[in-house]
């Protein structure tokens, strides 16, 4: 996947916000040209991932051993 953006845009996860995942193993994925996670707010993931990528481009693939990569 490859994520690009054509305008500027930021995602910033305001003090006392919260992102949860339902059950175990899930995944977050915050991408824009800037990403930030303010005192006070909180990503929860039990045994799964999470995923804070800024970039103009990002792009999102798979590793030879079947692992996610992010450039």
């Amino acid at each position: 996947y490859s994520f690009a953006s054509g305008s500027p845009g930021n995602v910033t996860l305001q003090n006392g916000a919260r992102i949860l995942t339902s059950g175990t193993g899930g995944q977050v994925w915050l991408i824009a040209n800037q990403v930030a996670a303010e005192a006070g707010s909180r990503i929860t993931a039990p045994q799964g991932q999470v995923v804070l990528a800024a970039g103009a481009t990002v792009s999102v693939g798979t590793s030879h051993l079947g692992q996610m990569t992010f450039t």
